[in-house]
């Protein structure tokens, strides 16, 4: 699908030509430290603008080829969508040509142009042989069918052919997500007076507007976008495939440097542990054992960590594996994102992959389930990968602004098989978040094992309370809780009455036993009136246990009162001593602990916890040593 912006990088050796090509094509010096003009090779990267001939905007990007600059090369190819490839023509295939034609396959750019420069310091016999041995190198890689345009920066032959080369290839480029979250690599930050903190990078997906309230990580900064530029003219929108430079409100400059994001708030979190396939290039010397240091390099960062094969102790030359990246400082990483792999020491680039799981935990080597499930990832569909995800996440739930990262599935590809397993039954939203079916069946079966456990073992007890059931399922959220509440209610398997939960039926069956003690308790509790047993002794009898449930029973039922935790009245004998109470204090208007005695006609141990009773209630309040009606 055609584009109305690319990004076009340069690579190659140093000193091939690289910049004069560059200025050549757009009029542009791209060496702007003071330190390149004086060595005459680029040490960073370098930026010019360039209209296509059908008008596609382009912005270069042009990168050092010096071997110790490498890694600033790799800030500038992570954003690139197509190749200028130079070749010098009087030099021939040299070492950086090799290690930046590596870095291009395993970025897997879309496509490129071979430049093969200085044509002017050789003859054609020299320019076809060299065009062969480029061919050559370029057999198996992404630039296998890369036009080979020979061209003079001196004497400017060849720029008109290699303008239509680039072009051709622009017109091919796939259009990059424009209404995905922004992200924004960062490979130079500096400040401009009047603007504060100023960072440049390609645009990799999402549009950036005057005023957005954008995050920086890994710091986690909040930011707004206070300027935005694209090739030094102010716009109030930057596009996905552009050079920008955005200036942003709320960070100082010490607080960023290059390989930092700017992203949406809260799309993205950082990861210090990866899993990701990764494939071992074919000329490295040596086999790549587990737990090697390695620089890990994703956008334009460089990060130093440790690669852990799933799979298998050693990678040989050329062999693919399924590996593990634990970094020692924080990456930005989503599914999909290419990488590339250099070895710690000496600096030189091994390999490269493709991240599969952002954010994962330690695994065990030879773990099946695992790397069944990174198969899964690397070649399911969307709708497997979506379905995985949310089933991975259990009762933690998929929130369905994080669903895309969790997958990796592009967020607008997420729409349709969400759709299908939703009407599938597979999937169900509650709240913000997603969960599998199967989770919540098994949630719904542990709720029941749970009550049913309760009530074995708590015959006389109508249910369990709905504040121990939930603590019983701490991990699961309120929502989550309430909906699964619901969910048995609607099924006719729970019953609710008050702050208590049973399962199966409405109704207690008491064993012959339980009835007895039951009767027996209640008519303790009546013939004794106001001097009732406390709760050991009317235990004497039986266990303490069995006596409380039987007393709850009763409560329950409306028929005993619990005064205090020891004593429990008969409530004909509350409603008498509340009608005792009220007679009183209508003719007197106050009343002493010895009246209410004398009333009763018990000890004061019954006749203080009854009057606070009486507080509680709301039909008597407490003033001094006396009593008055509320």
């Amino acid at each position: 699908m055609e584009r109305e912006n690319v990004v076009i990088g340069t690579a190659g050796h140093i000193d091939h030509g690289k910049t004069a090509l560059v200025k050549l094509l757009t009029g542009v010096d791209t060496d702007r430290l003071k330190e390149e003009k004086e060595r005459g090779i680029s040490i960073d990267l370098g930026f010019a603008r360039l209209r296509l001939p059908s008008g596609i905007e382009a912005g270069i990007v042009d990168v050092p080829g010096h071997e110790r600059f490498v890694r600033n090369m790799l800030a500038g190819a992570a954003g690139i969508d197509i190749v200028l490839f130079v070749v010098a023509a009087d030099e021939g295939v040299m070492p950086q040509t090799s290690e930046h034609l590596e870095i291009v396959d395993i970025l897997r750019v879309q496509g490129g142009v071979v430049a093969l420069t200085k044509i002017d310091l050789v003859d054609d016999a020299w320019i076809e042989m060299v065009s062969f041995d480029v061919s050559s190198l370029m057999k198996g890689t992404v630039l296998e069918k890369a036009p080979i345009v020979p061209v003079s920066s001196n004497t400017g032959k060849g720029k008109e052919e290699t303008l239509k080369a680039l072009d051709d290839v622009a017109r091919g480029v796939r259009r990059r997500v424009e209404h995905g979250a922004v992200r924004l690599p960062v490979d130079r930050v500096f400040t401009v007076e009047g603007f504060g903190t100023v960072v440049t990078g390609t645009l990799w997906s999402g549009r950036v507007k005057t005023g957005d309230s954008l995050e920086v990580l890994p710091s986690r900064t909040r930011v707004r976008a206070r300027n935005i530029q694209v090739f030094g003219e102010d716009v109030p929108e930057a596009l996905p495939g552009q050079r920008v430079a955005v200036a942003l409100h709320g960070i100082p400059r010490e607080k960023m440097t290059r390989g930092d994001w700017v992203v949406t708030p809260d799309i993205v979190s950082p990861t210090s542990i990866v899993d990701a396939r990764f494939d071992l290039l074919k000329d490295v010397p040596r086999a790549l054992k587990t737990r090697t240091r390695i620089r890990f390099h994703l956008g334009a960062s460089e990060i130093i960590g440790r690669i852990h094969f799933l799979d298998r102790e050693e990678l040989v030359p050329g062999q693919s594996a399924f590996a593990q990246l634990r970094l020692e400082f924080p990456a930005i990483a989503f599914e999909g994102d290419r990488f590339v792999i250099r070895s710690y020491s000496p600096q030189i680039t091994i390999g490269g992959g493709t991240i599969l799981v952002p954010h994962a935990s330690k695994h065990r080597r030879k773990d099946r389930s695992i790397l069944d499930f990174l198969s899964l990832v690397e070649g399911g569909s969307p709708l497997e990968k979506i379905e995985h995800a949310i089933r991975g996440r259990r009762e933690k739930g998929t929130p369905v602004s994080e669903l895309s990262q969790l997958s990796g599935v592009a967020v607008s590809e997420t729409e349709e098989p969400l759709k299908e397993l939703t009407q599938a039954g597979s999937v169900r939203k509650i709240g913000s978040a997603l969960f599998h079916q199967d989770t919540l069946d098994a949630l719904k079966s542990n709720i029941e094992d749970c009550l049913r456990d309760y009530q074995q073992r708590h015959k006389l007890r109508w249910g369990m309370t709905k504040g121990e059931l939930r603590n019983r399922f701490a991990s699961v959220s309120g929502e989550l809780f309430s909906a699964l509440m619901e969910a048995l209610s609607a099924e006719g398997k729970l019953f609710v009455r008050e702050d208590k939960c049973r399962l199966d039926t409405p109704d207690i069956t008491f064993p012959p036993e339980e009835a007895r003690l039951k009767r027996e308790t209640e008519r303790r509790l009546l013939d004794a009136g106001f001097n009732v047993p406390h709760l050991k002794e009317l235990a004497s009898s039986d266990t303490t246990e069995r006596i409380v449930d039987v007393l709850q029973i009763l409560i329950e039922e409306g028929r005993i009162v619990k005064v205090t935790s020891e004593l429990y009245f008969h409530s004909e004998k509350i409603s008498e001593a509340e009608d005792l109470l009220k007679s009183f204090l209508s003719k007197k208007g106050q009343m002493q602990v010895t009246d209410f005695k004398d009333l009763i006609k018990a000890t004061r141990k019954y006749a203080v916890p009854l009057l606070e009773y009486f507080d509680r209630k709301g039909v008597t309040k407490r003033r001094g040593d006396t009593r008055v009606l509320a």
